[in-house]
């Protein structure tokens, strides 16, 4: 797809300096594109305005802001490097890895840990700006987004998962319950997925509960994303107070960590290791209020082309090794198609999707 910004966002690539591009769900145009003076700490006593991000584990912190500048010669800050990335999840080893998460529901009667599989290929070229549009252009329901700095490297995703949306002069929050995966348009929601999703609703109520935040939830309906449905609850309430405690302590949702939480992160990082913004937020605050949505259907890259991509699911005592994995694959499928379609070299494993079960 040929498009205005392209070259913009591909001369900020190549000089390595720090920019964000960005579309909020259902606006086809204008795109939003900057690059940054300054990336810094995005507080609640601040009215800094820019793209903002969040790792997975987040400890509490103020998430980081990329603000734009409008005199790009004067910028003096760091240039955004290249970063070494894990390999990819093979099945054998995610097949024993959900195997013992099942097992170990079972033992707790209950409970989900949500397990991302990487898929990798630090050798590969990609023209980024040119699979970027694509892949914008592929979900206008979602927030995209691409960044780069150079604490997080780069990034590019597209989030069908509001985690707070707050308009400017005004008290009332906006996010939703979103879990739950069928990959066709005529199954019934089972007990699997309706208690994932179930997982994440109670979450939420109980995190506003906590802050005396009294909610509404929504009727269920679908929210598609490709050829895949997500179950989900648009959850309302009213609050002026400091936003980024909230978010924190949204973040992360057992849509992304699993439930009980604390245990879930800490299978998490035993079996996955380090996420990085994988399952983290990513937003923006400008002055027409401030919107953050769940970093997923994202994917890593660096300069020289190469990648990492993640797609998890949520894990259960029903779950089915061979299930689980087909999910990531339907779940991975545009973003694998836009990049075989914009690979130079393709030296990926992971070309195109094969919607096959592992022996």
């Amino acid at each position: 797809m040929k498009h205005p910004l392209k070259e913009s966002v591909g001369n900020a690539l190549r000089r390595r300096v720090p920019m964000a591009l960005y579309a909020f769900p259902g606006i086809d145009e204008p795109y939003c594109f900057f690059e940054a003076a300054t990336v810094g700490t995005l507080n609640d006593d601040e009215h800094d305005f820019g793209f903002f991000y969040a790792p997975f584990i987040n400890k509490g912190e103020a998430p980081r802001i990329i603000i734009p500048c409008d005199n790009t010669d004067s910028m003096s800050v760091d240039s955004v490097g290249d970063i070494r990335f894990p390999v990819s999840t093979e099945f054998g080893l995610y097949k024993e890895h959900v195997s013992a998460i099942a097992a170990h529901h079972m033992e707790q009667s209950g409970g989900k840990t949500v397990y991302a599989r990487r898929i990798s290929d630090p050798e590969a070229v990609v023209d980024w700006p040119s699979m970027a549009f694509d892949y914008f252009s592929a979900f206008p329901d979602t927030f995209r987004f691409m960044f780069a700095t150079p604490d997080a490297g780069c990034w590019l995703g597209a989030s069908p998962e509001l985690l707070i949306r707050r308009d400017a002069g005004s008290s009332l929050l906006t996010t939703m319950a979103l879990a739950g995966t069928l990959r066709d348009n005529t199954s019934e929601w089972d007990e699997k997925n309706i208690e994932e999703h179930d997982y994440v609703t109670r979450f939420i109520l109980d995190v506003f509960a906590s802050l005396g935040i009294e909610a509404a939830v929504s009727g269920a309906e679908d929210v598609r994303f490709g050829s895949i449905r997500h179950l989900c609850h648009r959850i309302t309430a009213h609050y002026s107070g400091p936003i980024i405690p909230l978010l924190n302590a949204l973040s992360p949702t057992p849509a992304l960590s699993g439930s009980p939480r604390a245990e879930a992160i800490d299978m998490i990082s035993l079996l996955e290791g380090h996420r990085s913004l994988y399952g983290g937020y990513v937003g923006v605050n400008s002055p027409s209020g401030i919107r953050a949505f769940v970093n997923l259907r994202s994917m890593n890259f660096n300069h020289k082309g190469g990648y990492c991509l993640y797609a998890g699911g949520g894990i259960t005592s029903l779950s089915q090794p061979s299930d689980e994995w087909l999910e990531t694959e339907a779940k991975s499928a545009v973003l694998r198609r836009c990049i075989s379609a914009h690979t130079i070299n393709p030296s990926s494993a992971y070309p195109n999707p094969a919607y096959e079960t592992p022996s």
